[in-house]
Order: structure tokens, then C-alpha cells, then sequence
């Protein structure tokens, strides 16, 4: 079994059930949907979905995205054996079908990385606030992790086998787990591999469930409070840089050539241990 496809989902339309209509055209890999606490009343779409070839788990009350991706990776990896990953995709339209396999397909030759389906977000079709969304998350992601993502927003992504563990310790139960996975990989130096996707919005993007004011509040915060904590590592380890030399120089040497080398590598190598200590603490 190559690999399964997650779809997590909440207050679903017809494009939910177009989605699993295509993709059984074209594959017998498992599709699975977790409903994330959806309205009674998008019952008949998760049944047509399930009758389209779906299995189906549900939340009782909605938890959000992170916790449906978590729910599904998890029943997957427990419930279809031998499989090469996990494919996690949108039901909202913005994903096809072709482009999805296409995810899935490159978890076989690069089975150590998260494969990331990436958009061209320059299109003329995107909207603007999910263009700039983008442009600000790739630039803070790339400020704290040194990591360049080109679509740090996309749902469309490939979790080989031997990173689900990983993927299951993940914090965070809505729009910021995408994000938290992309900084927690980066962090334990797992290659990123995109695959070019097509840029789907429809209807303006206006399906989306994405809060304007609580999501983007969730995604930064923990980006922003580890770059924080960054520059006040820096800021110490060059105050105790400083202030080590000063006392070497006052107590130990004099204002002699000699006597700057020695209160500089000194102070260089302690302030330099203390940065690498609160680092990686």
C-alpha cells in the first residue's frame, strides 16, 4: 500500500465529494475524511463522500484543524498497513486530484522528507490577503528557521512513515500545527521537497474557515517568541562578552598587547560557551 490520503474537513460542500469522486477515478489508495465537528445539516456530503469510496471518523465538537490532521494521521497509521506516508489535502476545492497523487508519488523517492505542494502565489487569481498572508509568513519563517519555503500556508503536504511519530508530537490544535510542523522539521534539519501544485482559489477563497484576527495571532506568536528569544541570547552573551573582558583586563592583564589577546579569547570562548548553552536550551 504506496500511501493514504487524509482529508480533514469541516462544514464541507459539493467540492468535498467532487474531490473523492475524482480522486477514486484515478487511485484505490485509502481516502480518509475526519470531520471536524461539522453542522448536521453537511451530513448528506460526508455520506455521498463515504459512497464515493471515503472512510470516515468524526469529532464529536469541531477542534480544529490540527486536531483533525492529528486524529487522521494517527488512525491511518494504525488502521492501513505498510504505507509510505501520510498525503494530508484540503476538501475545499483548492486541491485536485492529479496534484494530490502527485504528493503522494514523491514520498517514494524522497521517504526522509516532508514533501510540500507549492503554489505560485504571483497568480492573478489569488487573493490579496492570502498573497500577503504568505509573503509575511515565508519571510518570518525564514528570519527564525534560515529555511526558505516558498508556500509556508499550504495544506497539501506528504509525511513519510518514519516522520509520523514526529508529526503526532506536534503542538497546537488549529491553522497554527501547519505551521508549528514546518518549524519543528526545520528544527530536526528534515529536508523539505516541494512539488509544483496548481493555484486553486474558489470563490474568492471564501469556503476558508481561517479567523483573520485569532488564527494569524496562533501562527505568529510562537515564530515571533523564538526569534525574541534569540535576540536576547544575543544581546547577553555580548554583554557578558564585554563584561568579562573588562574584568579579565582590570584584574588578570594589563592594557599590554599581549594582555588584550588574552582578556579578547577569553572572554570570546566563555560568552561563546553561554551562548550555545541558552541556545540550545
Amino acid at each position: 500500500m504506496p500511501f493514504a490520503i487524509l482529508i480533514p474537513s469541516y462544514n464541507p460542500d459539493e467540492a468535498l465529494v467532487e474531490l473523492i469522486v475524482s480522486l477514486r477515478q484515478k487511485t484505490e489508495t485509502p481516502i480518509l475524511i475526519v470531520n471536524d465537528g461539522s453542522k448536521p445539516e453537511t451530513a448528506p456530503f460526508f455520506a455521498q463522500a463515504q459512497e464515493a469510496g471515503a472512510d470516515y471518523i468524526a469529532h464529536e465538537q469541531n477542534r480544529g484543524k490540527g486536531a483533525a490532521l492529528k486524529t487522521g494521521i494517527a488512525y491511518a497509521s494504525s488502521h492501513y498497513s505498510e504505507l509510505t506516508g501520510v498525503v494530508t489535502a484540503d476538501g475545499d476545492g483548492q486541491h485536485v486530484a492529479d496534484d494530490i497523487l502527485a504528493v503522494g508519488n514523491a514520498l517514494e523517492s524522497h521517504p526522509d522528507a516532508l514533501i510540500l505542494g507549492t503554489r505560485s502565489l504571483r497568480s492573478k487569481n489569488v487573493p490579496f490577503k492570502s498573497r500577503w498572508g504568505n509573503r509575511i509568513t515565508t519571510f518570518v519563517f525564514r528570519l527564525t528557521s534560515h529555511r526558505k519555503v516558498l508556500d509556508t500556508q499550504t495544506g497539501l503536504r506528504g509525511i513519510p512513515s518514519e516522520l509520523i511519530s514526529t508529526a503526532l508530537k506536534i503542538t497546537g490544535d488549529r491553522y497554527e500545527y501547519e505551521m508549528n510542523m514546518l518549524s519543528e522539521m526545520a528544527k530536526a534539519d528534515i529536508p523539505f521537497f516541494p512539488v509544483a501544485i496548481q493555484t486553486v482559489y474558489k470563490d474568492d477563497n471564501k469556503g476558508s474557515h481561517f479567523n483573520a484576527w485569532k488564527d494569524p495571532v496562533r501562527i505568529y506568536l510562537p515564530l515571533l517568541s523564538g526569534f525574541l528569544k534569540m535576540v536576547v541570547v544575543s544581546l547577553l552573551s555580548a554583554a557578558l562578552d564585554l563584561g568579562l573582558f573588562t574584568l579579565f583586563q582590570w584584574a588578570l592583564w594589563d592594557d599590554s598587547a599581549s594582555g588584550l589577546l588574552y582578556s579578547t579569547v577569553s572572554a570570546r570562548v566563555l560568552s561563546g560557551i553561554f551562548n550555545f548553552i541558552l541556545n540550545k536550551t
